[in-house]
Formats: C-alpha cells, structure tokens, sequence
C-alpha cells in the first residue's frame, strides 16, 4: 500500500447513515457520530427516492466543505455525489462500474467499491477504484444468523490488494484491534454508532481504539 494517504484512509472511521431511520433521526445521529470522531459519512438511503437522498446530502454537504474533520461520500449515486459536491462515492457490488465512475468523480474525488471477495477486491483496484469496503467481517443485527466472513478472509484480501481495505460488519470499540491487526485500514459502522444510546459518545469509543492503534504503530 502506498505511504501517502490523500484521502485520510488511515485508521479511518466510516459511518453509513442507517436506513432504517427516518431521515431527520438519521441525520442528527450521523452528526453525533461525526462529532465522535467519524472522519468519513457515507449517506446510504437505499430504499428512498433519488430526490430524497439528494435532500439529505445536500443538507450535510456543506459541513463537509473545506476545513472539516470530516469527508462526505454518496452510497451508489454517483450523480447525486457530483451535484452535492461530495468527496467521494461507494458503489455497491450491483451499481456502476468502477472505470466509468471514477472517470466521472476524478482523480480530486475518491471511489470505493463494497466487495465481498478478493475476486471482486482484486476487480476493484484493476479498475482503479481507492479503496474497498469489506464485509460482512462478523455477524451482524441487520442479517441476523448470517455469519461473517471472519478476520482470515479479511486477511486475505489486505494481503493480496495494494489498496486500503475498510472493514464493516460487526465492529466494535472492542474488536478494532483484532481487524487492524488483520491489515484492515479503517473500520465502517453503521448500527454501533446509530443505534447506541450516545451516538457521539459510542463513536468516541471507536475513534479512541482507532488512535491508540496509531499511536502503538507510530512508538
């Protein structure tokens, strides 16, 4: 992986905004969470109406305009990340593909693709997206009984890809060491930080692992 890291992937903290909040709930709970120390906000709406997740992007974007701690992507709509002057997009596996979408956001823009193999991981930096989202790494509340794909497979795919890989699924304040171990970049959440009691509070939680992991690396 390269040493320079232009758009903040190291020990980075993604957060979706859940999509099974109304809108307002999940705004506020996503500007918590980014006062907890999420450096990336991924606004993820697949069940609304184009228009409706214009609207709630375009109400974030511009508190993710220059000087913030924080990036702003667009889960999917590509068109919709351009208009609202996002940093960036995440193309689900079934959505665009990479070449054509990274040649619409530029090389000033980052691309990720959500990928559930180092097949597709492997696809992904062929076809010059920065980064990949990985998951599910452990069982989670949204697909109950569904078991994850686990740390070795997470291993894997670092071990193969030279570009940053992101973790989601599951995670934890307690299980970000275990994935950062196993060569993960950053971590994403959605439910840990959304539905905890303290939204900012439970991103600190993460952001905290996240810092001392660097701080360990960095002595």
């Amino acid at each position: 992986m390269a040493l320079d890291d232009p758009f903040g992937l190291r020990r980075s903290l993604f957060l979706l905004t859940d999509p099974d909040l109304p809108a307002p709930d999940a705004v506020n709970r996503a500007l918590a969470g980014l006062r907890g120390g999420a450096t990336h906000l991924v606004v993820r709406r697949p069940y609304d109406v184009p228009g409706a997740v214009f609207e709630m992007a375009a109400r974030l974007a511009p508190e993710a305009q220059e000087g913030a701690r924080w990036r702003m992507l667009v889960h999917d709509r590509v068109d919709i990340a351009l208009a609202t002057q996002a940093q960036g997009a995440v193309l689900p596996g079934h959505g665009l593909p990479v070449g054509p979408a990274k040649a619409l956001v530029g090389q000033e823009r980052m691309l990720g693709l959500s990928v559930h193999s180092l097949e597709q991981a492997r696809s992904a930096e062929r076809e010059g997206a920065d980064f990949a989202i990985f998951g599910n790494v452990f069982e989670t509340e949204s697909h109950p009984g569904k078991p994850g794909a686990g740390l070795d497979a997470l291993s894997r795919i670092v071990e193969n890809v030279r570009i940053p890989v992101i973790a989601i699924g599951g995670i934890t304040a307690q299980r970000v060491d275990d994935v950062l171990a196993a060569g993960a970049s950053g971590v994403a959440v959605i439910r840990a930080v959304s539905r905890a009691d303290d939204p900012e509070a439970a991103a600190g939680r993460i952001r905290h692992r996240l810092d001392v992991a660097t701080s360990a690396h960095l002595t």
